[in-house]
């Protein structure tokens, strides 16, 4: 009887603190909205990051934006760049921000890699320290262990090495070569990229859709890598990738979230029915993990939290105060608020509100 007690009590611990993981964004939290009436830019934004000192960066197809929580302002190109106008750098669209384990901000433009700093008289600037008109859709970057950065387009992967301030390619298979990179993950032992034969028809019919690679992080050594039980591969978009309980998952737009496991040195997709979240069917822009939830960025939903167990627990939509739907990422800031990188504009759920207030039908 002891026993039968201790097992019923276990489990009822356990649905409480699986509960409380959750309860904390129950409710209504105040959620604002800006567009380009506040900033006076296009209201698509594809990327943003927040600075080591609490600075909002976000881009989109002309500018590098800056908000430090009560003025808009446009982050402009340093007086040391002489190979592109200020006019010509600043209407460049943006198609990344990321910032590295040492606080420096990268960014990606349509014809320059650069990285924003403060000049000598505290302004932020945009420091282009790479140069190619023909430099496009550079939509992934990523940290080395080694602190150099990468770079990825549809054609190239580029190599940032810091200690030269230098910009190298990096050598990728013949297949790759004929291919267009669609989209990366970041894992733990390097970058999943997949692309696709889309635009090549011979390709299609020896290769599949397309093929998914492993960049080895320790050596930079590029292999391809399959899906589980699958003869010809399918073309995926991977948006990001996550660890739940000790798994990893890619997180791909249109599959879901599909597990990844290592075996035999080299890293194996499984199918989505293998994992937990086999029943998560959302068009997925971006994810991350915060406070033991999946957060999902999604095309048509807004932002949906999912629990350990591949449940549903809320969605944050236009119902609640959202302008758009269609959210392309987003970040937490070091306080907790969501910023939410929209097709029409920027939305921030104010996460850290000390008031909360639910209604009815949240309990």
């Amino acid at each position: 009887m002891a026993l039968r007690i201790s097992i019923v009590l276990f489990f009822i611990v356990q649905f409480y603190v699986a509960r409380a993981q959750y309860d904390q964004f129950l409710g209504n939290f105040p959620i604002y909205n800006f567009t380009n009436d506040d900033f006076n830019s296009p209201v698509q934004i594809w990327t943003g990051c927040q600075t080591e000192n609490g600075v909002l960066l976000f881009g989109n197809d002309e500018k590098i934006i800056r908000f430090n929580g009560k003025d808009w302002t446009f982050i402009q190109p340093s007086a040391k760049d002489t190979a592109y106008t200020t006019k010509q750098i600043s209407n460049k669209k943006v198609y990344k921000l990321f910032k590295s384990t040492t606080g420096i901000v990268y960014g990606a433009r349509n014809n320059s890699l650069g990285i924003i700093k403060y000049d000598k008289k505290g302004n932020h600037k945009y420091e282009a320290f790479y140069v190619d008109e023909n430099l496009k859709n550079v939509w992934s970057i990523d940290e080395l262990p080694n602190g150099d950065i990468i770079f990825i387009n549809q054609n190239n992967i580029l190599r940032y090495e810091l200690a030269t301030q230098t910009v190298h390619f990096i050598n990728v298979p013949k297949l790759m070569q004929l291919s267009n990179n669609q989209s990366t993950a970041r894992i733990s032992k390097g970058l999943i990229i997949s692309a696709t034969h889309i635009l090549n028809d011979s390709l299609v019919k020896a290769e599949g859709q397309g093929a998914t690679y492993f960049l080895n992080y320790t050596d930079l050594s590029i292999a391809r890598i399959f899906v589980e039980g699958v003869s010809k591969e399918l073309s995926f978009n991977f948006r990001a990738s996550v660890t739940i309980s000790g798994k990893d998952f890619l997180v791909d737009q249109n599959h879901g979230l599909l597990p990844i496991k290592w075996e035999n040195n080299r890293y194996v997709i499984q199918e989505k029915s293998k994992g937990i979240f086999k029943n998560i069917d959302y068009i997925i822009s971006d994810a991350l993990m915060h406070e033991g939830l999946l957060w999902l960025a999604t095309e048509k939903d807004g932002v949906v939290l999912v629990n350990s167990s591949g449940e549903v627990v809320r969605e944050f939509s236009m119902q609640e105060g959202l302008q758009d739907h269609n959210v392309f990422s987003f970040f937490f800031d070091e306080i907790g608020n969501l910023w939410l990188m929209l097709d029409n504009g920027i939305s921030v759920i104010e996460l850290s509100s000390n008031v909360v207030f639910w209604d009815r039908n949240q309990g």
